[in-house]
């Protein structure tokens, strides 16, 4: 059988290209509360120094994402209202949303998705925070994607830290956060090198200082960015079986 042929062009959106990729790229990232508002978020200028390899393309490329962004907004019922809604061994409810925008210069280097839906807040005894949302996904641009522009799948998301203590003048924290997305349309096409669902555990070590963070993060993907661990297609230069998982 002849391997699908996959669109002649290159994407960032990493981890959504089924090829890895290295890149030096320029990130700003932030947070905080204000009220009952919190915020997390980050923007990336990719390959911004112009180190990378071929088929990752970025800010200085004719067709590259000049910039790759994720915003998490949430809002706290519970501050939002005054009153204490716990409940068990849930401390807090908000509804919640992960935005994710890759800027590309065309449709099929696009990425625009947005999940939102219930989010709760765990009492744990204990120093360890620990965070479950459930979403709904609405896909816009999807690089192409037959799922572009559509209701599709939802995302359990889990997170937890614990701090570690102090180290080198700093505090050290551990982060892990899991997305498992599922009930996708893409998989359901017979002989597809797409799957209906993904998942994705990150584990962080953080050394955080007043104005500095210093991380190194170790992420495991099992079928990453809905691409089918094993599938074999043709990304322009033959036949080639891909590695999701790992």
């Amino acid at each position: 059988m002849v391997p699908p042929a996959l669109p002649d062009h290159r994407i960032e959106g990493y981890p959504l290209w089924p090829r890895p990729v290295d890149d030096i790229y320029l990130e700003y990232e932030f947070s905080g509360t204000k009220g009952p508002l919190d915020l997390y978020g980050y923007v990336d200028f990719n390959k911004r120094f112009g180190v990378g390899s071929d088929d990752d393309v970025g800010v200085w490329d004719d067709d590259g994402s000049p910039v790759f962004a994720e915003l998490e907004p949430r809002l706290s019922i519970d501050r939002l209202t005054g009153q204490d809604l716990s409940i068990g061994p849930v401390k807090e409810w908000f509804p919640a949303s992960d935005y994710i925008l890759d800027l590309g210069h065309g449709r099929d280097s696009q990425q625009n998705v947005l999940y939102f839906g219930p989010g709760a807040a765990f009492d744990t005894h204990s120093p360890v925070n620990f965070e479950v949302n459930f979403f709904f996904r609405r896909q816009f641009a999807n690089y192409g994607a037959a799922n572009a522009y559509s209701w599709d799948g939802y995302r359990l998301q889990g997170n937890w830290s614990a701090p570690l203590g102090k180290f080198a003048g700093g505090g050290l924290l551990y982060v892990n956060f899991i997305n498992w997305d599922f009930d996708s349309k893409l998989g359901r096409t017979p002989e597809s090198p797409r799957t209906d669902y993904a998942v994705v555990d990150t584990n962080v070590l953080i050394l955080d200082y007043t104005h500095l963070h210093y991380f190194f993060a170790a992420r495991y993907f099992k079928n990453g960015g809905q691409w089918r661990d094993g599938a074999v297609v043709d990304l322009g230069n033959g036949p080639e079986r891909l590695d999701e998982t790992g």
